[in-house]
This record gives structure tokens, C-alpha cells and sequence, in this order.
């Protein structure tokens, strides 16, 4: 098997993560459920499953001969005095150099030590020596029955001076295990036979088994499986004695080890199922690749093609340039202070007088920009790019769910929406710094001209007698007569010829002052639509800039969903 079950359970998990926080494009919402519904069939197979080792608790008192055992189920000594407990609780794991220790085992709450071994005939056995019981105080007791919860097999393991302690039955009537799978060892059972005939011999090892059977039976454990053995006698390479059961114990314990590893068997079946689900990282990681090549090549030529994209901006606002915006600037420049007096009366008047004639209301620049053709190009622009990506990501045959991401992001509808916004704020920011000139010898031209009309008029109204007596005796008394003569004769033929005569004057200067104030108005609008195209291409390379931002951002975004599969992709490359 080329993963262990810890292995396979984290790949799922992992898997189920990355489906559950949408990291896969190339999934519907069905074939994800789907894919989720099987890989916790998965998890449920593999909670089934143990490692496929065999994990062996030794227990027994002092001096039993524990280590003993170990080496001569390993055939070779992997246990020896130097593998002291620092601790009385401190659980000792004897496993193969080129085994791992299952995560139940690692994860355990007592104490423990991991002793590695290069016997390979038992490789998938784990042997764990376990405290002596006689040594447990009640916590540490209790600790070690913990421990007992991970183990499969268990070794009970006393001798002819033992067997009948109490503590070791009590120890045996508080451990929560299943009793069909303990093993009991009566080892040193060759003391039995010292100095003494053999019939003797065989007497005193059947009374000893007898009633080690029968205090088992009376602590709860029916049908008790005992082995007589001598570790010693194998260690030693010694004659083995008829009675030593070492062999019997040995090929019930390694026939334990074959049902694990028909279980592991099946584990790599589960494994190669696994395998198959995870397959589809490949075609994701493909997918995702190639998008974000289509998406690389689009950034480069959207970035080369910036010259093109300004050119398209500035013929689209030329378009709008060329008509609305030289027709209707007299409009939107506030202009009109440079004009005085009458001038600026017919100014008003003229404005009026077109809005009537039009009959529709007066539309800012930026209304006009977002209309008809200007508009049109603008938009088509923006909708070109999107069929680019989308044309890309086509022909390389990637899944929709990539064009759709892709359509969210680049929606001609919703960019247009947002670039009028930014067209409507740069147009009216520019509008609102906008000054008009100063015009300071042009004012005052006006302002001495009206002046002038208006003391010709005065002149002729108030009479060559009456102006005679003010120059002659000037003050309030001339004064009053003058305004006199103007009253008087105000509303006399003379009189209403110089108004009529003040009237037209006015009315011709005005439009006199009004021509000249279109020819300076023209001089300043050319610089004013300059300086306004600019400020718009500005924006509309602006929005160029956003889109590769946009995109570029989505890009990274792939690359962080493709990174955070890439740990099960890479893995399963390496097999």
C-alpha cells in the first residue's frame, strides 16, 4: 500500500476542504455533492480499517521476563537493559526502523517511548512493553487502561512464582478489553522442571496450568488460551523441551499478523479508490494551468496594446468632440462675466431664446458624452476585450465555469456603468476648475463705451443751456437744473429720439461686443477641449489599467486555489 490509512484519511479531509470552500472551476454543484457523497463513503471504509500492523500489548509483574518474549518472538534481541522507564507509567513501543507509529498510538495520553528494531520478521508487529502492574500506582493504573484502548492483541505474562497474585487478577478484571483477545503466558516454566524427574516435572507444570486456568476462569475469563513456554530456552539456542509451547504461541501470534495484513490488503484497495478520486486533481491542475496561461497572454497584449486602446479613446471622444461639444460649449463655460451691460443681457437673452427654440432641456457635457456614437465605440471596446478572454479560454476547451468567472469580473454592462461614473466625476471636476479669462482690457473697452453712449445721451437730453449754466455757476444749483432739463425734456420728442438713439447704440455694441466675445470664447474653447480630451483619455486609460488590475487579481486567485491543491496534485505525482 502506498499511503497508510492515516494518510488516506488526511488526503480526504483535505480533498472534502477544498471542495467545500469552492476551490475546483471544473465541478457543477452536483458532480461536487457527488464528489463529496464519495469521498465520505471513503472515510466511513477507512474507519473500518486499522493500520495494517499488529499491535501487541506485554503485560505482567516484575521479573516475569517480558524483554525475554520480545526477543524471541523477533528472533533477534531488540529488547535489552538499556530500555529503561524513566517513568513507572512509561508505555515502551519496539516497531521496525522502516515502520511509523499509527497516529492512535502517537496521540495516546500515557507516557510513551518508540524503541525502533531491524528484525523484518515482525515488521508489521508492534510490540508494546507495558508497565509492571505491580509497580502501577491507582493513576497511573488507570492511565495504562487508557492505553490498553489502542492495542489489539493483549499478552498476559506471568510465571510459576506468580501466577497466583491477586493484584495480577485484579489488574485483569479492570481492563476494558475484549477477553477473546488475550493471550496468557506462563513463562520460566522450565523452573519447574529443575532438579526434578521429568514425570515430576510434567506433574508440576499440569497442577501449575490447572490452576492458573481456573483462577481465570474466576475472574471472567471463560475459555482461557494458555502457552507454557521458556523464552529462555530459545534465546539460548538451547534443545527446546516437548512442553515448551513457544511455537504454538508464536504461530498464533503471526497469524494475527496475517489478519492484519489482509486487512492492509484491503486498505490498498481503499487506497487505489482514493487514488482514482484524487485523479481529478490532475484535470483540475491542467485547467487551472491553461486558464491562467490564456489569462497571462491577455494581460501582455492588453499591456502592449495600450497605445491602441488610448487611439480608441481619443477617436471616440473626437466623435463626441466634433459634435456636441463645440456646438453647446457656450453652454456649459461660464463665460458670460467678461461681458458688461447690455452685452451680457443679449448673452442671457440668446440662451434663452435657443433653449426655447430647441425645446428640450439644456444636458450637461457628461450626458451628452454617455450618448450616440461616443459612447458606442467606448462600450464596443470594453466588450471586445471580454470575448478575448473568453475566445481564449474556448479554444483551449476549458470548462464554462472559467468563462463564467471571467464574464463576472469583465461585464461590459457593469464597466460601462462604472466608467460613465468615472467620466461624469473627471468631466465635472474639470468643469468646476475651469476659470474664464480675465479679459481685463475687453472689459474695460466695454465698460467706456456704454459710458460714453450714455453721456451722449445725457448730453442731448438735458440741453446746450442747461449744461452752460452747470459749467458756469457749478454745485447743487446747477445740478438741479440740469436734472431739470433732463426731466423735461425727457418724455419730449427730442427727448425720446435720444433715448431711441441711446437704445440702438446699446443694442449695436452689444452685439458688436457679443461677436468679440465669440472669437475669444473660440480661441479659449480649443484649449478648453484639448485639456478636457486629455483628462477623459486619462480616465479611459485608466479603466485599461483597472481591467488588468481585475484580472491580474483573478489571476492570483488561481494560483492560490491551484497552490492549495497542489500538496495532494504533487503527492500523487510522486507515486
Amino acid at each position: 500500500m502506498k499511503h497508510s490509512v492515516l494518510e488516506l484519511r488526511n488526503d480526504l479531509t483535505q480533498f472534502q476542504a477544498l471542495l467545500g470552500d469552492g476551490s475546483f472551476f471544473t465541478f457543477s454543484a452536483k458532480e461536487r455533492d457527488d464528489l463529496l457523497a464519495q469521498s465520505e463513503k471513503y472515510l466511513h471504509k477507512l474507519d473500518g480499517l486499522a493500520e495494517g500492523f499488529l499491535t501487541i500489548g506485554l503485560l505482567g509483574g516484575t521479573g516475569v521476563g517480558k524483554s525475554s518474549i520480545m526477543n524471541a518472538l523477533a528472533g533477534s534481541e531488540i529488547s535489552s537493559t538499556s530500555h529503561r522507564r524513566p517513568h513507572t507509567n512509561q508505555v515502551l513501543i519496539y516497531h521496525h526502523e522502516a515502520s511509523f507509529l499509527p497516529a492512535n498510538l502517537q496521540q495516546a495520553a500515557v507516557p510513551w517511548r518508540s524503541i525502533k528494531h531491524q528484525a523484518d520478521s515482525i515488521r508489521q508487529i508492534l510490540l508494546c512493553d507495558l508497565p509492571d502492574f505491580d509497580s502501577l500506582s491507582t493513576l497511573h493504573r488507570e492511565h495504562v487502561n487508557t492505553f490498553l484502548e489502542h492495542l489489539d492483541v493483549l499478552v498476559w505474562i506471568t510465571s510459576p512464582e506468580k501466577y497466583a497474585d491477586e493484584r495480577f487478577y485484579q489488574f485483569l478484571r479492570h481492563v476494558p478489553k475484549a477477553k477473546q483477545n488475550f493471550y496468557f503466558v506462563l513463562n520460566k516454566a522450565d523452573l519447574l522442571f529443575e532438579g526434578q524427574p521429568k514425570e515430576e516435572g510434567y506433574d508440576r507444570l499440569s497442577r501449575v496450568t490447572e490452576n492458573f486456568q481456573r483462577y481465570l476462569i474466576e475472574n471472567e475469563v471463560s475459555h482461557p488460551l494458555i502457552y507454557a513456554l521458556s523464552a529462555g530456552q530459545i534465546l539460548g539456542n538451547h534443545p527446546v523441551a516437548p512442553w515448551n509451547q513457544f511455537g504454538s504461541f508464536r504461530r498464533q501470534i503471526f497469524q494475527h499478523r496475517d489478519v492484519k495484513e489482509i486487512m492492509a490488503i484491503k486498505a490498498a484497495n481503499i487506497d487505489v479508490e482514493v487514488q482514482q478520486l484524487l485523479s481529478v486533481l490532475d484535470k483540475e491542475a491542467m485547467n487551472i494551468a491553461a486558464a491562467r496561461q490564456v489569462l497571462e497572454k491577455f494581460i501582455q497584449d492588453v499591456q502592449h496594446g495600450r497605445a491602441d486602446w488610448a487611439a480608441i479613446g481619443g477617436q471616440a471622444l473626437d466623435v463626441w468632440l466634433a459634435g456636441h461639444l463645440r456646438k453647446d460649449i457656450y453652454f456649459w463655460t461660464d463665460f458670460s462675466g467678461i461681458l458688461v451691460g447690455p452685452g451680457r443681457v443679449l448673452l442671457s437673452l440668446l440662451r434663452d431664446w435657443r433653449r426655447w427654440i430647441e425645446k428640450e432641456p439644456q444636458r450637461s457635457v457628461t450626458q451628452l458624452l454617455i450618448e450616440g456614437r461616443t459612447a458606442e465605440m467606448l462600450q464596443r471596446r470594453l466588450e471586445r476585450l471580454q470575448d478575448r478572454v473568453a475566445h481564449g479560454l474556448l479554444s483551449r476547451g476549458l470548462p464554462p465555469m472559467f468563462q463564467q468567472q471571467v464574464e463576472s469580473i469583465l461585464d461590459p454592462a457593469s464597466q460601462w456603468d462604472e466608467l460613465k461614473e468615472r467620466l461624469d466625476r473627471a468631466a465635472e471636476m474639470w468643469l468646476a476648475r475651469t476659470r474664464a479669462p480675465a479679459a481685463v482690457g475687453f472689459r474695460s473697452i466695454q465698460y467706456l463705451t456704454y459710458g460714453f453712449v450714455l453721456l451722449l445721451m445725457l448730453l442731448a437730453l438735458a440741453g446746450e443751456s442747461a449744461w452752460r449754466s452747470f459749467l458756469e455757476n457749478p454745485g447743487w444749483s446747477g445740478l438741479v437744473i440740469v436734472l431739470s432739463a433732463l426731466v423735461q425734456h425727457l418724455f419730449s420728442p427730442v427727448g425720446l429720439a435720444a433715448l431711441g438713439s441711446y437704445i440702438l447704440l446699446n443694442v449695436f455694441f452689444a452685439f458688436r461686443f457679443y461677436a468679440r466675445y465669440k472669437k475669444l470664447l473660440q480661441r479659449h474653447a480649443q484649449k478648453f477641449i484639448e485639456s478636457l480630451k486629455s483628462e477623459l483619455i486619462r480616465v479611459w486609460e485608466a479603466e485599461l489599467d483597472s481591467i488588468i488590475e481585475q484580472m491580474q487579481d483573478y489571476d492570483r486567485e488561481l494560483e492560490a486555489r491551484m497552490a492549495a491543491i497542489g500538496v495532494l496534485h504533487e503527492r500523487k505525482s510522486e507515486d
